[in-house]
């Protein structure tokens, strides 16, 4: 469960979830923590973004902690879907933790940028790719780069029969 707002920072709306896995700070503000052993320590998220999804596949399921379900958005390089998380705050960004839909039998394309301020973006991973090996986590350097958003834009994938479509299970970042 959840609603959709406004922000006027990122310029795009933003959906604020009241479901399984969000806890409330103590000024009420939600967020997500991550539930996998491999991400422990992981950044806490306090609001996600997104440009497009399949309907009942928000951006909100990369943080859920479950591996079956997954923010499913069509996109390509002409016309990249993205989604942003909000670390809350500046932060020091290690290491992007990602998982995605058919990981094991399908290569995915992205690229990721960082903010520190929502508007000015600096890129990170220009052609990010998956090994299509693994349904579970693979685990991309940001170098420590400051920024407080985190865009991933869908590139598509190497499928014949679904290339535009991108599909992200899980996402963690690491970082202080």
């Amino acid at each position: 469960y959840g609603e959709w707002q406004y922000d006027p920072v990122v310029k795009i709306c933003r959906f604020r979830n009241y479901m399984r896995g969000t806890i409330a700070d103590s000024n009420g503000e939600l967020y997500f923590e991550q539930k996998h052993k491999e991400t422990e320590g992981a950044l806490t998220v306090y609001a996600a973004f997104q440009s497009a999804s399949e309907a009942g596949s928000e951006i909100t399921k990369t943080l859920d902690g479950d591996f079956d379900t997954r923010w499913a958005v069509q996109g390509t390089r002409r016309e990249p879907s993205f989604g942003i998380f909000d670390f809350g705050s500046v932060k020091e960004l290690d290491k992007l933790y990602l998982s995605f839909y058919q990981g094991a039998s399908r290569k995915a394309y992205f690229k990721v940028e960082v903010s520190e301020d929502g508007g000015n973006y600096t890129t990170v991973i220009e052609n990010g790719e998956s090994s299509g090996e693994t349904d579970g986590f693979e685990i991309y350097d940001l170098g420590g780069i400051r920024g407080r958003y985190l865009k991933i834009y869908g590139l598509g994938n190497n499928s014949e029969a679904s290339a535009s479509w991108n599909s992200i299970t899980e996402i963690a970042v690491s970082g202080k």
